[in-house]
């Protein structure tokens, strides 16, 4: 008699607790709220902007696992999915944590531009692209990508051609506009 009560206790607490996470879940993902974070991740730069379970990550630093760290503190533990990263040029301070991020989540779509870099950074990241299974953009001028219904991102620069002779990577980067609603972030 003991038993029977305290089995279905526990399959009643159990029920309950897992009632509680899944709508904890549901709701949490369920957001309409655009979010633009800059992550602080020493030198170099990532910007995660995140709606409900949908994020684009742009850049990464140098330092993967300091990346991975700050993406843990503000992608749920069972999100393992970047919609879109963007690598803003091929700098070791802005795709050096990238590597990291392809290899510990599913990434459907990269975007960067035609810039390439002699270095083992660049190597190393074109060896994680070409081992997901990720869509590939080249980042141009009047490229839209329509984030979720009320977000689209437009990549305003680089025009069509790159100068191979450019002394810096810096002046082929990414620059993209981000609408949503009434609001914009370039």
């Amino acid at each position: 008699m003991l038993n029977r009560k305290l089995i279905y206790g526990l399959l009643i607490f159990l029920f309950t607790t897992s009632l509680i996470f899944g709508l904890v879940i549901f709701y949490s993902s369920a957001s309409g709220e655009l979010k633009v974070i800059f992550l602080d991740i020493g030198q170099g730069d990532a910007i995660l902007i995140s709606q409900g379970k949908n994020q684009i990550l742009i850049d990464g630093g140098r330092d993967g696992k300091i990346l991975l760290e700050k993406l843990g503190e503000k992608i749920p533990f069972w999100d393992r999915q970047i919609e879109i990263v963007i690598a803003t040029h091929p700098d070791q301070d802005h795709i050096g944590g990238l590597i990291n991020v392809l290899q510990s989540y599913k990434v459907n779509s990269i975007l960067e531009t035609k810039a390439e870099s002699t270095s083992q950074t660049y190597k190393a990241w074109k060896e994680a692209v070409s081992k997901e299974d990720a869509e590939n953009i080249e980042a141009k001028k009047n490229l839209s990508i329509k984030f979720s219904n009320d977000a689209i991102a437009n990549i305003l620069f680089p025009a069509d051609s790159i100068d191979t002779n450019s002394k810096s990577n810096n002046e082929h980067s990414v620059v993209l506009k981000l609408d949503f609603g009434e609001n914009s972030f370039l």
